[in-house]
Order: structure tokens, then sequence, then C-alpha cells
């Protein structure tokens, strides 16, 4: 093999790589959307508990351990593609800026994929915000055996705020 050709074989893992860092992009803004909307319905079922009758007390704490299953996963999920985002882009990270301009047109698409990612974590946290003011005004004003669930929900809010910022140290 000459070296235009080993050249072409670089170029094509270096663009491999640009194409995994976008689809991994996309994978983790489908994932935050899925968090806000399940964050969403939490605030939605906090709001209408003042409403629920004691007797749909054990209804509404399995919806919400529900949702704080299913949003444990997609956190899980969220960290390792996370992680995996940041091996991939540390391989390519030495030969990035010379290799750039001949990739403008995907590069451009990860930063957007960034700032959209940017964007709905930052809506995320926010709710998860609303959602624990929320819970605190519930609470004091609500039967004892609603707490189980909620606690599950804020502890499922604490670990994903931390696992983004383990995630973001390393």
């Amino acid at each position: 093999m000459g070296e235009s050709e080993l050249n072409n074989v670089d170029m094509s893992g270096f663009e491999t790589k640009l194409n995994l860092l976008r689809d991994l992009l996309q994978k983790k803004k489908a994932f935050l959307m899925q968090i806000l909307s399940i964050t969403e319905n939490q605030e939605s079922i906090l709001v209408a508990e003042f409403e629920i009758a004691k007797s749909d007390v054990t209804a509404v704490d399995g919806m919400f351990s529900q949702m704080n299953d299913e949003k444990q996963k997609l956190i899980d999920e969220l960290i390792h593609s996370d992680r995996f985002f940041d091996k991939v882009f540390k391989e390519i990270s030495p030969e990035f800026e010379m290799r750039a301009p001949s990739y403008k047109p995907i590069i451009f698409i990860i930063q957007d994929l960034i700032r959209q990612v940017t964007d709905l974590d930052v809506k995320v946290r926010v709710q998860e915000q609303k959602n624990k003011l929320a819970i605190r005004k519930v609470d004091s004003r609500t039967d004892p055996r609603l707490l189980k669930g909620k606690a599950d929900f804020t502890k499922a809010s604490k670990d994903y705020m931390i696992k983004q910022y383990e995630s973001k140290k390393k």
C-alpha cells in the first residue's frame, strides 16, 4: 500500500469516528428527550396529586416508581454513551484541527447536535428543580405513603445530576 492509500484509509477511519460521534449525539439527544418527557409527566402527576383521592395513593406511588425506573435506565444509557463519546473524541482529537476542514459538513452537524443536547440538558435540569419544589409542596400536604415514590424520584434526579457532573469531569 502506498502512502496516499494509507492516508485514505486513515481518513476513512477519521470519518467513521466523526460519524460515530454524530450518532452518539443523536442517541444522547433521544435519551434526553425521553428523560425530559418523563420528568414533565412526573410534574403533571404532582400537580394532579392534590386532586387524587387517598384510595389512589398506591396507583400514584406505582406510577412514580415506574417512571423513576425508566428514567434511571435512560440515565445509565446516557452516561455510558457520554463515556464512549469522550473516548472516541480523545482518539481523533490529535488530528482534529488538521483534518477538520475536509469534514466541515459533518462537523457542523456535530456542533449543532451539541447545542441541541446542551439545551435539552438545561431543560431537564430546570424541570427537575421544578419537580423538587412541587414535591416539597405536595409532601407538606399529603399522605406519607406517597413519599416513597417521590423519594425515589428525588434520588433519580440527584443521580442524574451527579452522573452528568462526573461524566463531564472524565
